[in-house]
């Protein structure tokens, strides 16, 4: 890749409305999961614990959406290929009896 062609490739702006819409979809869920949790949170002493417990993996969620952010995309590609054969090895571990359970004409490993 020479230089001109280094210029064209640009970092983007991030795209605020997405990021907003995220944000917004996360506190309602944060909202209900407060609002459902409340009562049988007592049972842990605390009424906030699974509150606290979300928040938590809200934090986590966005470092993972920072650092997505901030990795250039056309470094997977390298790993598409192994991606998907574990997907694919995944899906056909659900037909295993050790891991996988049928109902209803169904099979889940949850």
């Amino acid at each position: 890749m020479n230089t001109q062609d280094r210029k064209i490739i640009q970092r983007s702006k991030p795209d605020y409305p997405l990021i907003l819409i995220t944000a917004i979809l996360v506190a309602f869920g944060l909202l209900m999961v407060f609002s459902a949790t409340t009562v049988e949170s007592l049972h842990y002493g605390d009424p906030m614990f699974y509150f606290k417990k979300q928040i938590v993996y809200v934090f986590l969620g966005g470092l993972a959406m920072f650092a997505g952010y901030k990795t250039d995309y056309i470094n997977y590609k390298k790993y598409s290929g192994l991606g998907l054969l574990i997907t694919g090895l995944m899906l056909l571990l659900v037909f295993l009896p050790v891991m996988g359970r049928s109902a209803g004409g169904a099979a889940r490993w949850i």
